[in-house]
């Protein structure tokens, strides 16, 4: 039965060697899984707190001034700790703290494994929002009375910890395998925890775990798209009196005149029309709430945001709240460019090569992953922690072509736009992606702040060419002309001299246009269009 000692240091600043020291000193016992004592201790520091750390804590020199100094329970303190693995919530700090002044008091050095429950926290909580402890606590409510004095947040730690354990049992012995290639990367003695753990639950699996390329993933993953909407709808008018009633929202004229606007010209043989409306106007419930009236999969509807980030918002501040006020049954899909969804395929390539190529980054997010995708239902990599985000190793496992088939998540989020009365994108996804509404009925597209949809346009269709490439290779040629012209044959000769030409030529007209650019002499192919001279311009079936 391996004993754990799960500690908190207050202390008056970050650093043992610059004088700081301990003022509290808080300790929860473990022994297998079972919390066994409580010690709480306030130390004299023989200096003064300072007054910040005096607001964080609650704790005044007042309250420390008649309590023992250090050296007087240092062996008390080393009794507890000797022959148990030390746990705190990032004992990068508290571990190296503590075993200081230890040595400092006693002569004697304190040699324990050390546990990290920030990066056991950082696995297994991959789409937690925070890992301050206050902030874990709230999310899982733990009970966490005293936020930053050392008794309370050794207590909270140990129950964090004890949790994560559970969680960690339900996982597969394949997924604990997995964890345990890269849990040696992970801070002192922390991935220890996993081999712990799979060895307890033996070779044998108690229930089945579905599989994909070999990762065990959440049954909902694999479960057959099928979107049922309720045969019932939602009248615009009646849910805006409603959200008015409750006090959701504010009664509004002008809000009002736009779900009645939005909903005539979604029913109109017209292709395009245009709505200004001034900040404040209530536009976004105005054409969500028409669109939950008027949208089928027969006439599915397609609401546009300018970016990723106003999409996010769109569907956590007005999509939920609203369905959750109205207990409306429509579905709403959201969906983003392929990059965003990962693809199991290419993550195995990426763990076989981390494999060989270990960084402790690297190893901590592979770990968060191989979790997160026992949970995750759409695959979508924006749910992770940015903790988690590895640049280069995103880019590895997230699906690369939109139109081959055989990657899980992104098949699924097409196959769920393919069915969704209502689904929230990005001018960006509706520009690349507007192929995907040839394989079904045409919807209506709302396009918010369509203002920006034409840079939207512009990016997407823009090639950027680096031309210093292009010089070197000049330069490479015209050296290598030089050096081997006395073994050319004369068709020889004349084939290199002629491409350094073209090539000359080239650079010229390049260095040509780079000075008419300078200049403010280069041509312009965009062009400022009112709405009625956009309008004429256009022809899709846009509302």
């Amino acid at each position: 039965m391996r004993k754990y000692a799960v500690i908190d240091l207050e202390t008056t600043g970050p650093k043992y060697e610059s004088g700081d020291r301990i003022f509290q000193f808080g300790c929860t016992l473990i022994d297998g899984d079972e919390v066994i004592e409580h010690v709480s201790l306030n130390i004299n520091p023989e200096k003064s707190i300072p007054f910040e750390i005096q607001l964080l804590t609650g704790v005044t020199n007042a309250d420390v001034a008649t309590a023992p100094y250090f050296d007087e329970v240092a062996m008390t303190i080393f009794n507890l700790l000797e022959d148990r693995t030390l746990v705190a919530h990032n004992v990068g700090f508290d571990g190296p703290f503590i075993m200081s002044a230890l040595k400092d008091a006693l002569g004697l050095e304190l040699e324990v494994p050390l546990i990290d429950t920030v990066q056991l926290a950082q696995i297994c909580y991959p789409t937690a929002l925070s890992y301050r402890l206050s902030d874990l606590t709230e999310t899982l409510e733990i009970r966490h009375t005293q936020v930053h004095t050392a008794g309370s947040d050794a207590r909270a730690t140990a129950e964090l910890f004890l949790k994560m354990k559970t969680k960690f049992r339900e996982l597969s012995t394949i997924t604990l395998k997995q964890l345990t290639e890269f849990s040696g990367e992970l801070l002192g003695d922390t991935g220890t925890i996993f081999e712990e753990i799979l060895e307890e639950k033996g070779k044998e699996e108690k229930q089945e775990f579905p599989l994909e390329q070999g990762f065990v993933v959440s049954p909902l993953a694999v479960k057959e798209v099928e979107l049922k909407s309720s045969k019932r709808k939602t009248n615009a008018l009646e849910a805006y009196q409603k959200l008015v009633d409750s006090g959701f929202l504010e009664d509004k004229a002008s809000q009002r005149e736009m779900i009645t606007t939005i909903e005539s010209l979604i029913e109109t043989d017209e292709p395009l029309h245009f709505i200004e409306a001034s900040p404040g106007s209530g536009k976004t419930y105005a054409y969500l709430l028409a669109a939950f009236e008027k949208a089928s999969k027969r006439k599915p509807i397609w609401i546009v945001t300018s970016n990723l980030l106003l999409q996010q918002q769109l569907m956590e501040d007005s999509v939920a709240p609203i369905i959750t006020e109205l207990k409306i049954k429509t579905p709403v899909i959201s969906i983003k460019g392929q990059r965003h969804y990962i693809d199991l395929t290419a993550f195995k390539r990426a763990i076989h090569k981390y494999q060989e190529e270990r960084s402790a980054r690297n190893s901590l997010s592979i770990m968060g992953l191989l979790v997160w995708i026992t949970e995750t239902q759409t695959g979508d990599l924006s749910e992770c922690n940015q903790v988690l985000h590895q640049v280069t190793l995103w880019k590895e496992i997230s699906v690369k072509d939109a139109n081959e088939e055989g990657s899980l998540y992104w098949d699924k989020a097409v196959a769920s736009v393919q069915q969704s009365p209502i689904v929230v994108t990005n001018h960006a996804f509706l520009i690349q992606y507007a192929s995907l509404i040839a394989h079904r009925v045409k919807p209506v597209v709302l396009i918010d702040e369509v203002q920006q949809f034409e840079h939207a346009l512009e990016q997407y269709g823009t090639t950027t060419v680096n031309f210093s490439h292009l010089f070197e290779l000049q330069q490479l040629w015209s050296d290598h002309h030089l050096n081997a012209m006395f073994h050319f044959s004369k068709e020889e000769e004349h084939l290199s001299r002629t491409m350094n030409r073209k090539l000359l030529e080239i650079c010229d007209l390049y260095e040509t246009w780079f000075e008419e650019l300078k200049s403010g002499q280069q041509l312009s192919s965009s062009f400022v269009f009112t709405s009625s001279e956009w309008k004429e311009s256009i022809h899709c079936e846009m509302v």
